[in-house]
């Protein structure tokens, strides 16, 4: 796809008269809450949404896990910090990750928030415009207007769900990725529009060879539920896909349809706010002006029209599959039509429109039409989009452990909170479990790891004598 001429601005992105903002959010693990947690995540996207009041949309997108950076990073490690001794252990211990990693290709699955300024309601019979007479960009007057109203979303967002604001880069990165589902830098490439899928041709930065992807967007027709469904009670069939060996991208857009007097209201309050920023811009010192800004995006803020609470908010959901060769792309497709409407939700291939549909996936722009049949919020919000498989330090540190389901590897890099270098994580770790749940071995690893690669004295209290025994076996030697 043809991402065409973009501005960006840090997390703000700037393209064809739409602000967009955009946010990562660290997900939240729905495949191990409980029930009642679970509907706390309902209860959360649907805060979200009405709470920002924008449209805008959700991208849950998969990296693949790089075990070469983690084998690398362990024998970093033990280079800057083992003790020759310990050669032996180090070399075993990375031959083991490597067997146990090597088994399967995992993903882990990162998840996006993008709330759309500008971006018109999806009618039917749009057309489709790639190209503009004019896609200048903003100016410094405007972009200061749009950095208050970026407060203001993350401010609100941040009430509800972890999110931090992406930097330029990242949502790059992001854009392109939407246009190629490929993590790397793309030099050139053409697309070719079949009936069912589309055919990537392109090259990586700094490669002469020319490589081939398949894809295949799926649009979600409808969310069928009989009346003994429990609205609160959450369906992990999406996230699901996360433990698959291959990955799939998830694309959410959702608008708000609203009274013509909400939609007069927010360009009256709108236009009150650009005129006082010049008032006071033309006025006021910078000292002054600051203030008196942030003040009127505030009072802007905790104005509540009570037409938001009749809004409705209708859906799009796209699931985009990709392979290298056709007949995989076939392969996985078949499977997740068949996954998806045993929980009764049906997809639909949407013959001959694969460009359209690959166009829409940007959270700007508008190429389809299609609602998903259903206006019920909190039916569509059980399907966890918030959550996911996230434990653990974003691959830093040794690894502790790893996921059931998935056998996504879980780190903890416990030099971190020693250093003061993280908010999330502590010094102190607690392992808790039944009898012979594996308790002694966690912490063994946990200590083993970090005196063999990191160089870390251990000091181990130990009653029954377990971890001595375990590391005496270990290091082969007389010394303690």
């Amino acid at each position: 796809m043809h991402v065409g001429i973009v501005h960006g601005y840090d997390n703000i992105l700037y393209h064809e008269d739409v602000v967009s903002y955009y946010y990562r959010i660290r997900p939240i693990n729905s495949l191990f809450a409980s029930e009642s947690q679970c509907a706390t995540l309902i209860d959360d996207m649907v805060k979200v949404i009405q709470d920002v009041n924008m449209p805008g949309g959700i991208i849950i997108k998969p990296t693949k896990i790089d075990n070469n950076k983690i084998y690398k990073a362990y024998t970093d490690n033990f280079k800057n910090h083992g003790n020759s001794a310990l050669m032996h252990l180090a070399k075993d211990y990375i031959k083991s990750l490597k067997e146990i990693l090597s088994s399967a290709v995992r993903y882990r699955y990162e998840i996006y928030f993008v709330f759309c300024d500008g971006r018109d309601e999806m009618k039917k019979k749009i057309p489709l415009k790639l190209f503009r007479s004019e896609n200048r960009p903003l100016s410094k007057q405007e972009l200061e207007l749009y950095k208050t109203v970026e407060k203001e979303i993350l401010k609100k967002l941040k009430k509800t769900v972890p999110a931090q604001r992406m930097d330029s880069n990242d949502v790059t990165a992001l854009n392109n990725y939407t246009a190629i589902p490929d993590d790397e830098v793309i030099a050139d490439y053409y697309v070719e529009e079949n009936p069912s899928e589309i055919k990537y041709t392109y090259k990586q930065a700094g490669s002469s060879v020319w490589k081939t992807l398949y894809s295949r967007t799926h649009a979600v027709s409808s969310f069928q539920t009989l009346k003994a469904d429990n609205g609160d009670r959450a369906d992990d069939v999406i996230n699901s896909l996360q433990l698959e060996s291959y990955p799939s991208d998830l694309f959410i857009k959702f608008d708000l349809e609203q009274t013509s007097e909400f939609k007069k209201n927010m360009k009256v309050k709108k236009e009150k706010i650009k005129k006082d920023q010049k008032r006071y811009d033309s006025l006021a010192d910078a000292k002054d002006r600051e203030m008196s800004k942030a003040e009127l995006i505030a009072k802007a803020g905790e104005e509540v029209d009570p037409a938001i609470e009749g809004s409705k908010i209708k859906f799009q959901m796209f699931i985009r599959l990709r392979a290298n060769q056709i007949d995989m792309l076939n392969k996985r497709s078949e499977f997740l039509r068949a996954k998806f409407e045993s929980k009764r939700i049906l997809l639909t291939n949407e013959i001959g429109a694969q460009i359209s549909m690959a166009n829409n996936l940007f959270p700007y722009r508008i190429s389809f039409s299609n609602y998903i049949n259903t206006t019920d919020l909190r039916f569509f919000a059980r399907y966890n989009f918030l959550g996911g498989l996230y434990i653990g330090d974003e691959e830093e540190g040794m690894i502790i452990s790893y996921t059931v389901p998935g056998g996504i590897p879980i780190f903890h890099d416990i030099s971190k909170p020693l250093l003061g270098k993280t908010k999330t994580s502590a010094p102190a770790i607690v392992f808790v479990g039944e009898t012979g749940a594996g308790k002694t071995q966690l912490a063994d690893l946990e200590a083993f790891q970090n005196m063999i690669f990191k160089g870390m004295k251990v000091l181990t209290v130990d009653p029954k004598g377990g971890a001595r025994r375990s590391y005496m076996k270990s290091v082969r030697t007389s010394q303690i």
